[in-house]
């Protein structure tokens, strides 16, 4: 028929050098950053790009930079659109290559990102391929990578892997639908889940590709997000039940896995929020609750990336000193954050320091670490258990 829609079968070209990649950029009055998107598009060596912008009507001098590189751009367009994921899918039905990817209009690609991805893609059989990004906050610079990607099962907990890292055979966009924009925040997340519940095979490479500049966000949409996403998970496990795909036990088990975590990530996150937003200092209340926890005046924090830098507010906020911080990383040892050092945990001494360990993924290792050269339990306390404290104290007054 001529209007039916032909999907190719992307595996008989993967012995070929010839596949496509689509690459989608949206943006709307992005003037400061979106020079530097597209030249890392346009200096990408592999040869068989095609490059979308769309644009949502800015204003701001942002439409002058896309036309001084329009000569390296396959199409662009420049109108009002009904958020990101609406715009996103503009590009989707503009593009024609066999792969599909989304680079944001502050983020930006590795030298050379598309050359190595292609390549995996042509020796692979999985039908998503996602990587890890760089996230940029600020003057610092930390490898994001999802505590629970090692297993792909834990997508249908949460979403795993931010988009800009996420290169999607197109097909998958033909046979089950484009991003569904009843959800402002986290459609690409109900997207990718929708594929992995119908089988799509998706696998995670250790291996940094994208740039991503943190930008800031307001506590509200923070929190949204995570409603959402945990919204996504459960509508997607209620399909799974009612497409008798799932046992009754596996559906159980699985609800209950993703009330639990999504009610603790919501705490950690209401922590963030609160203790960036100095609520702790103005209320005595929780402040005599903490300093139960917290009953000495001097501490050192063991991790210095993003927990223990928010441990660290939160221990001044409260006016407690940090004597210095703890960390296994030889490239951070011997300077310092705020003035403070950063030592080598050989040269912790029992019973001179009381320890918080503050890190998102090792806290299991550390305290074994810490047993290991017979410190007490009582000298290290994990900030996990302060700031689900904090965030059950805060909870109300963000909800």
């Amino acid at each position: 028929m001529e209007n039916q829609v032909q999907i190719r079968d992307f595996n008989d070209h993967k012995n070929k050098n010839d596949l496509k990649i689509s690459i989608i950029t949206v943006c709307l009055n992005c003037v400061k950053t979106i020079e530097q998107t597209i030249k890392s598009v346009v200096s990408q060596k592999y040869s068989n790009i095609e490059y979308i912008i769309i644009d949502g009507g800015s204003t701001d001098g942002t439409l002058d930079i896309i036309e001084r590189y329009q000569q390296y751009i396959t199409f662009w367009i420049s109108e009002p659109d009904r958020g990101i994921y609406d715009a996103m899918n503009k590009g989707v039905n503009l593009a024609s290559g066999d792969i599909v990817a989304f680079l944001n209009a502050d983020d930006w690609y590795c030298n050379n990102a598309i050359q190595y991805v292609m390549s995996d893609i042509m020796n692979d059989n999985a039908s998503i391929i996602c990587y890890d990004d760089n996230v940029h906050y600020g003057n610092s610079t930390r490898v994001w990578r999802h505590k629970l990607v090692d297993h792909v099962d834990n997508i249908r907990i949460d979403m795993l892997y931010c988009h800009q890292t996420i290169f999607a055979e197109r097909r998958l966009f033909l046979k089950y639908g484009n991003f569904n924009i009843k959800y402002a925040i986290a459609a690409d997340y109900d997207w990718i889940l929708r594929m992995y519940n119908n089988g799509e095979v998706i696998k995670h490479k250790n291996f940094v590709v994208v740039n991503f500049r943190y930008g800031g966000i307001s506590s509200s949409q923070i929190l949204k997000a995570k409603r959402e996403v945990k919204a996504i998970s459960l509508e997607g496990l209620n399909r799974l039940k009612e497409h008798g795909k799932v046992s009754e036990n596996y559906y159980i088990d699985l609800q209950n896995r993703i009330f639990n975590y999504h009610k603790k990530m919501e705490l950690n996150c209401v922590s963030k929020l609160a203790i960036n937003d100095f609520l702790v200092v103005g209320n005595i209340e929780v402040k005599k609750k903490l300093e139960k926890i917290l009953n000495s005046s001097h501490y050192s924090i063991f991790g210095c990336g993003e927990l223990g830098e928010e441990c660290y507010m939160l221990l001044k906020q409260l006016n407690l000193t940090v004597d210095c911080f703890w960390d296994n990383n030889l490239v951070r040892q011997g300077t310092y954050y705020d003035g403070i050092e950063i030592r080598n945990p050989e040269k912790i001494v029992q019973g001179e320091t009381n320890i918080i360990i503050s890190t998102c993924y090792h806290s299991d290792e550390i305290k074994k670490q810490l047993r290991s050269m017979k410190l007490d339990e009582k000298e290290y306390i994990d900030y996990e258990d302060i700031r689900q404290r904090v965030g059950m104290e805060f909870m109300n007054h963000y909800y």
